[in-house]
């Protein structure tokens, strides 16, 4: 038995019970075990049978049984236990604390008349063990720790075994400890100053140093419990917890490898550490250090490495693309360019983050986009860019050409993706030129195929034709942009008596004339991208060949102007020019056209609607037996006859 078996297994017999003298111990089902003789000191055997429903079926068994004839105490470190330097006790802050060393109780079993006796470690059994000076050492679990200067005594029964502690100092060399696999080794703590410890049969080296206990974790995962021991310069060690200030610090390196953030659900002794979904290399070790850190006075006592190795599967592939927060995409493809080309001013980026993402099989993805193993080199177009040890592409602003660059992305030293490589392409464009045409304003069906730069005298107005600019840049990746209403667009002209400066319309440039002749208009965008043209003025009319009305009174069926007496509004016809160009609406459309210069209204029956000189039609009467005629007409300014059209509106006052 011993504390190997437990006290409840010493003794027991078939069908339950402790033997305890003759006669039946236990039976099941007709089945009967007898003890006979006696158990009580000096006997030298019994004799147990076995019987079913009374019937023998065994001869009977003689055991031999063995009587504890001395027990002695022990310490370790010959009882003496020394204050750490330092280290503040459990029991608070400006406490010392001392070394603790454990407690052996060894009994000597004989069985007369035999001559040779065994010794059997019987710790777990000493309930009566007792420490004579409590304030000096206490005893825990067969432990003792020192808790001030001074002698005790511990006993069991009249054997007894002193302990001393003392104010001598002993200092902290080193913190020993191993991360042990959940599923793997197990790991019996022993917190005791002794020369070795055990885990899972396996020795560690002497003076408390652990070797050949740290895990290997092959999955992202898994984990293990992390065991710490101080070991102090006289070749003891004790183990440390957390409520004796031992902490884990991610290292470095392997920073993002062990997550070891929370203590053990179920022992809060331990803490557990478990591979992150990013955990970085597959051999990585020393992925956490262990430091003893005084809780009082946040001192630093002693440090030490926890070894881990964590293995895990290859990555399958790579994946290289631009970040969301850096879009730069014309197409299929990120176009960057130079910070004083002009496509700054068409939304074009100088520079775009790069992410990149490893895929494992059968695991989430893995950004290592920043990770100190990837590498970014620009493989061609070392001319246009540059990239960052994190990713970030620039357009170098001493460039002198456009085109394309190819980073390629790659691992070195990172097993689980050595072998793996990928590329992305980044275009550096410019703005290669400018160009501008003009077509006729107002807009019209049909209009934006008509191009002039000459603006003729509208009719004999006085006033001269507008036209409106298309501006459009050629970036050198062959995009085509509208830069009318971009606000860097700048505008000029190189005679404003002739044409005034362009404006700014509905977004929209608007040149018009002033006077006779001929002045440069010259659009700009950037400091090398711009286009000057010449813009004539003449005198030359064109010409109105068509009238129509196309007013749309407040009945349309038949065409009805119905309100109340006096009202007015304004009448809408449509003109055709002998250029093909058209004004949709002559009266109110074109309003820098004086229209009495323009048009002319006539009223068959002005007594019930009465035409103004600007188009403006007033009603003053019923005209129910029949419409009144209205007449618009071209000012005359050939010889030829005017254009003119005619319509019939019934005139109908309302109550």
């Amino acid at each position: 038995g011993g504390c190997g078996a437990g006290p409840d297994n010493w003794g027991k017999v078939a069908g339950g019970g402790r033997a305890s003298g003759g006669g039946g111990v236990g039976a099941l089902g007709g089945c009967r075990l007898s003890v006979g003789g006696g158990t009580g000191g000096g006997a030298q055997a019994v004799a147990i049978t076995a019987a079913f429903n009374g019937t023998l079926t065994a001869a009977p068994v003689t055991v031999r049984v063995w009587h504890a004839a001395s027990v002695s105490v022990s310490v370790a470190s010959g009882g003496r236990l020394q204050r750490i330097g330092g280290a503040s006790g459990q029991s608070g802050c400006g406490v010392p604390l001392y070394q603790a060393a454990a407690v052996a109780v060894t009994a000597t079993f004989e069985a007369p008349p035999l001559s040779q006796s065994a010794a059997v470690d019987v710790t777990c059994l000493a309930t009566r063990l007792t420490s004579s000076n409590p304030s000096v050492a206490t005893l825990v679990g067969g432990l003792v720790t020192g808790l001030a200067p001074g002698t005790t005594q511990l006993c069991v029964g009249t054997s007894c075994a002193t302990v001393t502690v003392v104010d001598d100092e002993v200092r902290v060399l080193c913190v020993a400890a191993a991360l042990v696999h959940d599923s793997g080794r197990t790991f019996t703590p022993n917190p005791v100053p002794t020369q070795s410890l055990s885990v899972s049969g396996e020795q560690t080296v002497s003076a408390g140093y652990l070797r050949d206990m740290q895990s290997v974790l092959r999955a992202e995962g898994a984990g293990g419990t992390v065991v710490a021991f101080a070991v102090l310069d006289d070749d003891t060690y004790f183990e440390l917890f957390p409520w004796l200030g031992l902490r884990l610090v991610p290292s470095v390196v392997f920073k993002d490898t062990l997550d070891a953030s929370s203590l053990s659900s179920t022992n809060a002794n331990y803490y557990r550490a478990v591979v992150k979904q990013n955990a970085l290399d597959a051999a990585s070790e020393c992925a956490l250090e262990a430091r003893w850190i005084d809780p009082c006075s946040g001192a630093t006592l002693a440090v030490g490495p926890v070894g881990a190795d964590v293995l895990l599967p290859a990555a399958s592939n790579v994946t290289v693309a631009v970040s969301r927060d850096t879009p730069c995409n014309s197409g299929f493809t990120c176009s960057l360019t130079r910070p004083d080309d002009a496509a700054n001013n068409l939304g074009r980026r100088t520079s775009a983050q790069l992410t990149v993402t490893l895929n494992f099989p059968g695991e989430a993805s893995v950004v290592m986009t920043s990770d100190p193993r990837t590498r970014y080199t620009v493989v061609s177009g070392g001319d246009l860019v540059t990239v960052s040890p994190t990713g970030l592409v620039t357009a170098r602003p001493e460039a002198t050409l456009f085109g394309a660059a190819v980073i390629n992305v790659t691992f070195p030293g990172y097993s689980r993706a050595a072998k793996l490589s990928g590329t992305i392409t980044i275009r550096v464009d410019i703005v290669l030129f400018l160009a501008w045409t003009s077509t006729p304003f107002p807009p019209f069906p049909g209009s934006d195929l008509m191009f002039s730069s000459t603006l003729h005298q509208i009719a004999c107005t006085g006033v001269y034709q507008r036209i409106v600019a298309l501006v459009l840049v050629t970036m050198s990746d062959g995009s085509v942009h509208d830069v009318g209403s971009n606000p860097f667009l700048t505008v000029s002209s190189s005679n404003t008596e002739i044409v005034p400066d362009p404006f700014l319309l509905l977004l929209v440039w608007v040149i018009g004339g002033a006077s006779p002749g001929t002045a440069i208009v010259t659009f700009r965008f950037g400091p090398v991208a711009f286009m000057p043209r010449p813009i004539t003025v003449d005198d030359d009319p064109v010409i109105i060949t068509k009238l129509q009305w196309t007013t749309t009174w407040q009945s349309m069926s038949p065409p009805t102007f119905a309100a109340t007496a006096d009202t007015a509004m304004i009448t809408k016809v449509r003109a055709e020019f002998s250029d093909s160009t058209v004004f949709l609406d002559a009266v109110s459309g074109v309003d820098w056209v004086p229209v009495p210069k323009l048009l002319l209204f006539f009223s068959d029956e002005p007594e019930h609607i009465v035409m103004g000189p600007i188009g403006l039609a007033i009603l003053l009467g019923n005209s129910y037996r029949r419409p009144v005629t209205l007449t618009v007409s071209a000012v005359p300014c050939t010889i030829a006859i005017p254009a003119h059209d005619t319509t019939e509106v019934y005139a109908n006052l309302e109550p």
